[in-house]
């Protein structure tokens, strides 16, 4: 966010990461847009160091963090969080394994994670030479792609992991609400990559091989799964959507209803943010009281 672009590029996330890290993170030289590195103070630098640490023993811990000469200024605005940190830093969630519920319901479906995952995106996808020239607009394309597969793989993993914690109503809720972010930029970024336009998130880019990228095998090794993921997810928002409107009333949850509808009308993400956060902070606080982080 500071230098608008992410520091690790690339297919192979992982191997980037570890490259980058291994040896003590710099930003000099993961910022590509050096302009930019008139922001970068020595304290920032040093932040993003400590942070960026493949070792998690030697990674500094949020009690450091917000003891950082970066963040000090700020410190008394995380006075919520220092407890909760410093209880899982100190290891007290470690071995704690929640009961079961005895009361779920045996007429919800439980979702069983499919096999699309963003992985197989790449499994085809190689920079060699006779793609080379635009291989800028395969890595942005393809990581705007992943970020908004990501979100359906959380939606099912979620629902998932935890029904041995969260009642099956906060569940369903926090779905249904991931999965309409989801549609919300999947929709979008399929009717732009169909159209062969530029996407709104990668405009800030200049991407000057659009047109030769738009022509080329790796266009459609892109586009192909994210339509896959994208009707797959329709029909799971429809599927939540069902399941949830016969026990709306039972969902304690502020500001949930707001935006209950079985269609996505929204032009903005801010139009339904309020909804989805309520409803993403109401689950995260029940997972965090059952100490299961």
């Amino acid at each position: 966010m500071l230098f608008a672009e992410y520091p690790f590029k690339g297919f192979d996330i992982l191997a980037e990461i570890k490259k980058k890290c291994s040896n003590g993170f710099n930003l000099k030289d993961v910022v590509t847009r050096k302009e930019k590195l008139k922001d970068c103070t020595m304290e920032l630098d040093d932040f993003f160091r400590r942070i960026f640490v493949i070792d998690y023993r030697k990674r500094m811990t949020f009690s450091k963090m917000i003891a950082h000469p970066l963040l000090k200024p700020y410190e008394g605005e995380f006075n919520d969080n220092k407890n909760f940190y410093a209880r899982m830093e100190n290891g007290e969630f470690a071995t704690v394994t929640p009961e079961p519920p005895e009361d779920e319901p045996e007429e919800y479906v439980e979702m069983v994670p499919d096999e699309a995952r963003s992985e197989f995106i790449s499994r085809d996808i190689h920079i060699n030479k006779s793609n080379q020239f635009i291989q800028r607009e395969i890595e942005l394309t393809y990581f705007e792609v992943a970020k908004v597969i990501y979100l359906r793989e959380c939606s099912i993993d979620f629902f998932e992991n935890y029904k041995n914690i969260i009642p099956v109503i906060e569940r369903l809720a926090i779905r249904y609400y991931v999965l309409r972010a989801f549609l919300f930029y999947a929709e979008a970024l399929v009717a732009a990559l169909e159209a062969k336009q530029v996407p709104v998130e990668l405009q800030q880019h200049k991407l000057e091989r659009w047109r030769d990228f738009t022509e080329s095998k790796e266009y459609s090794l892109i586009l192909h799964p994210l339509k896959l993921e994208s009707m797959m997810g329709k029909d799971e928002f429809e599927d939540t959507y069902a399941q949830i409107l016969p026990i709306l009333g039972q969902i304690r949850i502020r500001n949930f209803a707001d935006k209950f509808t079985p269609n996505i009308p929204e032009t903005e993400f801010e139009q339904f943010k309020v909804a989805y956060r309520s409803t993403t902070s109401h689950v995260f606080k029940l997972v965090h009281e059952n100490k299961a982080i």
